[in-house]
Parts: structure tokens; sequence; C-alpha cells
């Protein structure tokens, strides 16, 4: 039986762009991750014009991240008591999958009013 072996020489180059320090073609390596890449460029932007509008764009995500998050446990509780009422229920229990959610009780407490 013939055997064969294939290895690798060089890989492709990858491209970074955006707000790192050093943007450009960049030889690949294995297990090259997103981080590492970000790494290889010299990491992120660092810049005196940029650092009141990093701390507002974090604020401006963390805001952003929190209404996702509270509308996502909203939602998964209303399914939950759609559920319930669609089966002829008049209670239904938290979804175990935000079980601990401090917001829960209320969100709960909410979505009861309107199946009783």
């Amino acid at each position: 039986k013939p055997e064969a072996s294939v290895e690798m020489a060089q890989f492709r180059p990858f491209y970074i762009s955006g707000e790192v320090q050093n943007p450009g073609q960049f030889p690949y390596v294995p297990d090259l991750t997103v981080l590492k890449a970000i790494s290889v460029a010299g990491g992120i932007r660092r810049s005196s014009d940029y650092g009141p509008q990093l701390g507002k764009d974090l604020v401006t995500a963390k805001g952003n991240f929190d209404i996702s998050d509270d509308l996502r446990v909203r939602l998964i509780v209303k399914r939950a008591r759609i559920d319930a009422d669609m089966a002829g229920k008049t209670s239904f229990e938290a979804p175990k999958e935000v079980e601990g959610d401090p917001r829960l009780p209320t969100i709960v407490n909410d979505e009861m009013t309107i199946l009783t």
C-alpha cells in the first residue's frame, strides 16, 4: 500500500483592520484566535483622542447589554406564562434558565397578574 504525508509549508496571511495599533497583513499560525490576532497587530489602538470616547462607548454598551438582558428574562418568563395559559393553568413556575435572577420575582408577579 502506498503511503503519503502532507504538511503545510506556509499558511496564507490574514488581514486585520480597525481600531488596532498596527492594522495590516500578518502571517497566519495554527490556533490563531481573534484575541491573538489583535495582539499580533499591537493591541487595541490607544490614543488620548479616544480616551473619553472609549469610556462613553463602554457605558453605552453596558447599558445596551442590561436592556437586552432584561428583555431576555422578561420574554422567557412571558413564554412560560403563555404556555401555562394555553394549558389552562392558573399559575406557572419560573423557568430554570432564569432561576436566581434578582429581577425574577417582579417579572413573575407582572406576568402572574396577566394570567389571573
